[in-house]
């Protein structure tokens, strides 16, 4: 369950209340523009945190980002200590600080510049910063920018500030090639400058056009019978007022060329308080892969999916083969290499090493569907846009409910079932152990490559021997003026390019290369019974996939799952469906209790998949699976 206040919880639970919605949507962010934007800064100290990190799409003030401590008070160039406080260690990598210490007052002489060049023009409407008091914040400053890259335009000069956070809106959409702050105070006394993230962007708050919203999230992919290895990729259905014909793709107007595909959405849901205030709560990121209007359309339907589509689409192909590490260790490892830092995870600790583990060329997402599969867990995109994690025994740690429903306050309605199907009561999990074979020949191609005179020739190549350690540089055949230019190995393949420095195309005839192959020498299985239930019910298998054994490779490993699987698939409880008045703060594997008197419900469950709908009104549709 998402943290929030008892004023919120009165609210929500009161017999009348109001609900607010509100949706964003990033036409343009750091994120779409990617890798184009370069940053410059005054930073000294800041071997740390490289200064563009800055760029990075960080964009919770409310998130301690240890990467960007000072060096200053502990002097080691890792971390701060402020009086009183405890150590925070520089773990992550994100934001930037500059190198002038304030001084007593907090004034900085001279100010500290960070600029961020986006090497052409980009169509913006919104500045922004966001920063963290406990860190520091800028109190006084100056934001520019630069419609031709050579001159500036102050948009705000600042000062007293006291805010997390900042932005400003040019009044219009922008044409500027460079954005710039100018920090001369902080709210730390020999401190430095820091800044979590800077951005220029166009970002549209929707929140009035709003006529509904739908978002489907889950711990099981749909279709699924198990709840094993599971992934899901959760989705956005938006339908905003498009009578003025804004986001028609073809109508001309200021966003239509930025209606495509991930763009950046976020979904809010709150409550009115008591004094008039309201407390929100983020209901998912999603990127948007559907604008659907007609010219005459008054409505626009956009269709989004959660960081896991994105995943689905985006290839891991540069893995090596790794040795000795967990499950965690690897998700962390796919994770990373994607592009995200430590706050866009959150983990379970796995136990039992792979002795030797790899990926093929394939997607992320496959991956890790894999690896939750070899671990009997499930992975998932959680409403703050983290990737989420979960070990087979995440739920059985959670011990007492968050929440109780009632048919009095909560349940509109209920249907109960269980689903036969869900129930295995053998398990099988092969184990494949691995061994490191002798050198050998591990690739041959006797097949001509032609490589263009005064010119290059890449080749990806596949090993006939795979996964294979301690590659080395393959032998060709070949031109006079033939080279390599560079060879990349991985636990698959390769990267191979040649060059050719004649006058005339010339050709490879051959090309060999060698490796230490890893070898599966035979294996065994291991085998877990559930007599009671098979005597019922007749014997129901579960056999972990190929794909997910390869992280078996110890027995006693294997036992371990297989144990686990059984005890709990052989009596995967009851399933109950509620539609509710809805609780935005609910969230996937909440254990909550359900009470329901015509259905003489009286237990706790697990929250395993949420339909949230906003319509003016919030509601929900939630399937619950019975703690057993």
């Amino acid at each position: 369950m998402q943290s929030v206040t008892s004023e919120y919880l009165t609210a929500i639970t009161a017999n009348e209340r109001t609900m607010v919605s509100q949706v964003e949507i990033a036409l343009v962010d750091n994120e779409t523009i990617g890798a184009a934007i370069a940053v410059t800064a005054d930073e000294g100290h800041n071997s740390v945190v490289p200064k563009e990190s800055v760029v990075d799409n960080v964009k919770s003030a409310g998130t301690r980002r240890y990467a960007i401590a000072d060096p200053y008070a502990a002097g080691s160039g890792d971390e701060r200590v402020f009086p009183g406080e405890d150590l925070y260690p520089c773990t992550g990598s994100a934001g930037w600080f500059g190198n002038s210490l304030s001084d007593a007052n907090g004034d900085i002489s001279g100010g500290e510049t960070l600029e961020l060049d986006y090497g052409g023009p980009v169509d913006v409407r919104t500045l922004r910063w966001w920063a963290n008091s406990y860190l520091g914040i800028p109190v006084d400053f100056v934001v520019s920018y630069s419609t031709d890259g050579v001159g500036w335009t102050v948009a705000e000069s600042v000062t007293g500030n006291s805010a997390e956070s900042w932005d400003h809106d040019l009044g219009a959409i922008t044409e500027i090639y460079k954005l710039k702050i100018v920090i001369t105070k902080v709210n730390h006394p020999t401190s430095f400058a820091k800044l979590l993230e800077f951005e220029a962007g166009l970002t549209v708050d929707v929140s009035d056009r709003i006529k509904s919203w739908e978002i489907l999230s889950e711990r099981e992919h749909d279709g699924q019978s198990l709840p094993i290895g599971n992934a899901s990729i959760n989705k956005l259905t938006l339908y905003l007022d498009n009578v003025d014909g804004v986001f028609y793709r073809n109508s001309g107007s200021l966003y239509a060329p930025y209606l495509v595909a991930n763009r950046k959405i976020t979904v809010w849901e709150g409550v009115t308080l008591a004094d008039g205030t309201t407390e929100m709560l983020q209901q998912g990121v999603f990127y948007s892969r559907v604008w659907e209007a007609g010219s005459r359309d008054t409505t626009v339907k956009v269709v989004g999916w959660d960081r896991g589509k994105r995943m689905s689409e985006e290839d891991y192909a540069t893995s090596t083969v790794l040795e000795d590490k967990t499950i965690s260790e690897l998700v962390t490892i796919l994770a990373t290499a994607f592009g995200l830092d430590p706050s866009d995870m959150v983990i379970d600790t796995t136990s039992g090493e792979v002795a030797y583990s790899w990926f093929e060329s394939g997607s992320y997402f496959n991956h890790l569907k894999t690896l939750a599969a070899g671990e009997g867990g499930t992975f998932y995109i959680d409403e703050m846009n983290r990737l989420t994690f979960e070990n087979r025994e995440h739920l059985a740690s959670k011990t007492t409910s968050v929440v109780t429903l009632t048919d009095i306050d909560d349940i509109l309605s209920a249907t109960e079932g269980w689903d036969q199907a869900r129930m295995r009561n053998r398990i099988v999990v092969p184990v494949r152990p691995l061994t490191l074979g002798s050198t050998q020949e591990i690739y041959s191609y006797q097949e001509t490559v032609t490589v263009p005179a005064g010119d290059t020739k890449s080749l990806t190549v596949y090993y006939a021997e795979r996964p294979a350690m301690n590659v080395q540089t393959p032998v060709f055949s070949g031109g006079a003026h033939i080279t390599i230019q560079s060879w990349t190995a991985y636990a698959w393949g390769g990267t191979l390019v040649f060059t050719n420095s004649g006058g005339s195309d010339e050709t490879v005839t051959s090309i060999t290369i060698d490796g230490d192959p890893l070898q599966e020498l035979g294996g065994v299985r291991a085998v877990r019974e559930n007599a009671t239930s098979i005597g019922l019910n007749g014997k129901r298998t579960y056999t972990l996939s190929d794909a997910a054994a390869q992280y078996m490779q110890d027995l006693s490993v294997a036992e371990t799952l297989a144990e686990d699987l059984r005890d709990s698939l052989s009596d995967p409880g009851s399933e109950i469906t509620v539609s509710m008045p809805g609780r935005p703060e609910l969230q996937l594997a909440d254990r909550i209790t359900a009470q329901h008197e015509r259905l003489s419900l009286d237990g706790d469950y697990w929250i395993t998949r949420m339909r949230k709908l906003h319509d003016g009104a919030f509601r929900m549709e939630t399937t619950l699976l019975e703690v057993v």
